[in-house]
C-alpha cells in the first residue's frame, strides 16, 4: 500500500475558478458588443429612412413647382398657393 496523497486539489479548484471567470468575462464582452452593434444598426436604419423621406419630399416639392411653372401662360409671373 502506498501512502501517497493526491496532488493538491485546492490549486486545481483555483485554476478552474479562474478559467470560469475568464470564460464569463469573454461571454459578457461578446454580449455587450452584440448589444452595441444592434443599437447602432437601429440608429443607422433610422437615419437612412429619414434621408429617403427628405429626398422624396424635396422631389415632390420640385415636381409641384415645375407643374405650377408649366401651367403659367408665357409672359406672366407665376403665383404659388
Amino acid at each position: 500500500m502506498s501512502l501517497m496523497k493526491p496532488v493538491s486539489s485546492n490549486n486545481e479548484r483555483g485554476l478552474a475558478l479562474i478559467i470560469a471567470l475568464l470564460a464569463m468575462t469573454l461571454m459578457l464582452a461578446l454580449g455587450g458588443a452584440l448589444v452595441l452593434l444592434t443599437s447602432s444598426e437601429t440608429v443607422i436604419a433610422a437615419n437612412f429612412r429619414g434621408g429617403h423621406e427628405a429626398f422624396y419630399a424635396a422631389d415632390a416639392a420640385f415636381e409641384r413647382a415645375l407643374a405650377g411653372l408649366r401651367s403659367v401662360p408665357t409672359g406672366r409671373k407665376p403665383t404659388f398657393s
